[in-house]
């Protein structure tokens, strides 16, 4: 089999991207938090260090981009005043130099840049996600919380990479107010009061264009949860005959994504057209200016040529780009807010104090003895408060099954990262051989279904805890795996499960006898 090379990294940002994955967590920096805005400029700084090398990087490729024209410009003119093409072979030449180095200092601001947006997400997604594995009730629905995870952290992380576009545009302005002012000091001033012009107007529309991509974002999110949750309650829709309605609902939330969307891009639209059309004025003005100039024979036309090659592109795409990054900050502001709630929801309902301090059970298998649904709940609270102070090393199985459309080996083993080996080890243990027999004693071939819906629930029972087996952690949390089996069945299964876990730490919740009956250690809750 070939083997991938390892990927060539540019050692500028190499120190950025080391090779085990670091912590992050204190660079979301909580306690500066406030307001959607602020919060979104204090993620927008992360990493601060890579942050001002970022800044650096992409002004400087802009100001080289302005230095380069110039040159061109300046050479033209003495090659027409001398009437010697041989003085374009210096300054050619400089200008090759100038575009390997603009394209390095490019490929430093984008290599910071992605491994920026790259890393935020992450720590962003990790740190929600520790939250809501530790936290003891959410109301919050699973799909809100999906979209929360995965659209919100990804738009206010990828502002990081759409600064790049207006400050290096704010880096090209003053490198053309610099080269400039030696021909026309009031000519090169003219171009920073346009880009101010531009600039002023893209405020004033900026709170239209927050609240239409607030109210957007908001319909989106109801819609993909409300898909997500339906998705997931399927087997429940169905048996209820309740798809129609369903259905109704949905079409209704998608439609109501849909106006609020054409709305938003309505108003981005009009915005974008009153910011452009001024840059346009300023472009237009300055240029006229600058041919009155020439005329006048106060500047060159070496001179002209260089403000007709820099100013448009300068005024114009500051104008694109703070369309852009307003509108993405306004964006941006909405996910945060959504984020911050979830984020202030988890921390109050995260793990109480007194049962933060969970003892590291005895090797074997231990029995949590559960009466009523009050004694379940605090055994609930004593695993997540478990998993919380143990971590990867904890594997919390929930009551709730879940079975996967597939083969029986892929809802053992979703990865494929396991051994045939190990996966009919767990299959023998959490005793599948009734599932086995229908699938030919093969369980990698032969589809369950969709969620399982082929299997009873005893089946899918087993199948979920042979999932949990196989993932052999070092401290094995079970909630009630045994419901629903008959007798032989639930001491076949406690017995197996004792015997394959032995040297290791297995706790199970249950009311089962026999559970208590073979097991190492009791605990009455």
């Amino acid at each position: 089999m070939a083997v991938t090379p390892p990927s060539r990294q540019l050692r500028a940002w190499q120190w950025f991207l080391p090779k085990d994955p670091p912590q992050d967590e204190a660079e979301l920096r909580r306690s500066r938090w406030g307001g959607p805005l602020k919060s979104t400029l204090v993620l927008l700084s992360s990493y601060r260090g890579a942050f001002a090398i970022l800044v650096v990087a992409m002004m400087a490729a802009s100001v080289i981009s302005a230095i380069a024209v110039r040159l061109v410009s300046s050479t033209v003119d003495r090659a027409l005043e001398n009437h010697d093409l041989g003085l374009l072979v210096l300054p050619f030449l400089g200008v090759i130099a100038l575009a390997f180095l603009a394209f390095y200092v490019d490929a430093i601001n984008a290599g910071f840049s992605a491994i920026s947006l790259a890393r935020l997400v992450h720590t962003l997604r990790t740190s929600l996600t520790t939250k809501i594995l530790g936290a003891q009730s959410i109301t919050r629905s699973p799909g809100e919380m999906l979209s929360t995870l995965s659209k919100d952290t990804t738009t206010i992380s990828r502002l990081k990479a759409d600064i790049a576009f207006p400050v290096g545009m704010l880096g090209y302005v003053l490198g053309i107010t610099a080269v400039l002012i030696p021909m026309n000091w009031v000519l090169a001033l003219s171009v920073p009061v346009a880009v101010t012009a531009v600039f002023l107007v893209s405020l004033a529309t900026s709170a239209p264009i927050t609240r239409s991509m607030h109210a957007f974002r908001e319909a989106e999110t109801s819609s993909i949860s409300l898909a997500t949750d339906y998705a997931q309650g399927a087997r429940v829709v169905k048996g209820l005959g309740a798809v129609p309605h369903a259905e109704e609902r949905y079409r209704a939330a998608a439609r109501e994504a849909r106006d609020a969307q054409v709305r938003q891009v309505s108003i981005l639209g009009m915005a974008n057209i009153a910011r452009q059309f001024t840059a346009v004025i300023g472009t237009v003005s300055i240029i006229v200016w600058a041919c009155i100039l020439t005329w006048r024979q106060e500047i060159s036309v070496g001179d002209l040529l260089t403000v007709s090659m820099l100013v448009p592109p300068g005024v114009a795409a500051t104008g694109i780009s703070l369309s852009k990054i307003i509108g993405n900050i306004a964006l941006a502001m909405a996910s945060m807010r959504r984020i911050q709630e979830l984020d202030e929801e988890l921390s109050q309902t995260n793990v109480s104090e007194e049962v933060q301090a969970v003892p590291l059970p005895p090797e074997g298998l231990t029995v949590w003895s559960i009466h009523d649904a009050s004694s379940h709940a605090h055994a609930q609270r004593l695993a997540t408060a478990l998993a919380a102070t143990q971590g990867r090393r904890v594997l919390w199985t929930p009551h709730a099954i879940h079975i996967f459309e597939g083969t029986l080996a892929e809802n053992i083993d979703p990865l494929g990262k396991y051994s045939r080996d190990r996966v009919s080890t767990a299959l023998e243990v959490a005793a599948c051989e009734d599932i086995l027999r229908r699938l030919k004693n093969d369980p990698y071939h032969g589809e369950l279904g969709e969620a399982g819906f082929s299997l009873s629930g005893g089946q899918r029972q087993r199948v979920a805890l042979a999932r949990a087996i196989a993932a052999e952690p070092d401290i094995l949390v079970l909630d009630d795996p045994t419901t629903g089996l008959d007798a032989i069945t639930v001491d076949r299964v406690c017995q197996r499960v004792k015997e394959h876990r032995a040297g290791r730490r297995t706790i199970v919740m249950t009311t089962s006898r026999a559970w208590l009956a073979v097991a190492d250690h009791v605990e009455e809750l």
